[in-house]
């Protein structure tokens, strides 16, 4: 049943994508991502995630203070960690700075949102899209 689901989710995700307000909401997030770098990603996630890439540990947190970063630069636990390592992973391996992995961890997860306010709302489409 779980592979219906999913199955359904991905299919649902790709119609969206040929939406004309998906598209225009998708760029704009994209840009964004592109144009604005907030303080605390700059300063503290990314080079969180790097180190944490670079020397691969359990204990990131630890690893991230030996190498003279600080107490503050990532103040999520595993969960968190886990989901941005995927997307920091592949922009490491292709040469991308790091701050589109980041971004692009979140996109995921704005994606996720739409789906699941898609089986939450029983609303046409366009309105959820509008609405999103």
């Amino acid at each position: 049943m779980s592979i219906n689901m999913s199955a359904l989710s991905l299919k649902s995700l790709f119609a969206y994508c040929k939406s004309p307000p998906f598209l225009l909401g998708l760029v704009l997030r994209l840009r964004l991502i592109a144009a604005i770098l907030p303080n605390p990603v700059g300063q503290w996630y990314v080079p969180f995630l790097n180190n944490s890439i670079a020397i691969f540990t359990l204990d990131p947190w630890q690893a991230c203070l030996s190498q003279g970063g600080t107490a503050i630069a990532f103040p999520y636990g595993y969960a968190m960690w886990l989901f941005l390592l995927p997307f920091s992973l592949l922009c490491k391996l292709l040469s991308i700075p790091l701050t589109f992995g980041y971004g692009l961890s979140l996109i995921a997860t704005d994606f996720g949102l739409l789906l699941i306010l898609r089986k939450l709302l029983k609303t046409k489409d366009w309105v959820l899209l509008a609405i999103y």
